[in-house]
């Protein structure tokens, strides 16, 4: 919400540590140029960034999970499967 309106998608944020310092610093800033969605007529600010992504990330989760959030299971979402070739997967058991 803050960038894909001005950044081409290339360029666009990855979630990566960098984007953590960039995000950091411009949340100091309520009213900085980077809020606003170039895109619509009003200005919008910090909080009304944040306050649209908190609600999409609602949305998110509850299209994917349930309406109820004691129905919301962390696993379903969040998997992490490991293989290390190194420990038996090519058919040898470590030593």
């Amino acid at each position: 919400l803050t960038f894909h309106d001005e950044l081409r998608e290339d360029v666009r944020p990855d979630g990566g540590d960098r984007w953590f310092g960039v995000v950091e610093q411009l949340l100091t800033d309520p009213a900085g140029p980077w809020w606003d969605d170039v895109e619509t007529e009003q200005r919008e600010s910090r909080d009304d960034v944040l306050r649209q992504a908190l609600m999409d990330a609602r949305d998110e989760m509850t299209r994917r999970q349930a309406l109820d959030a004691d129905e919301w299971s962390w696993g379903h979402l969040h998997q992490l499967d490991l293989h290390s070739s190194t420990l038996g997967e090519s058919g040898f058991a470590p030593v």
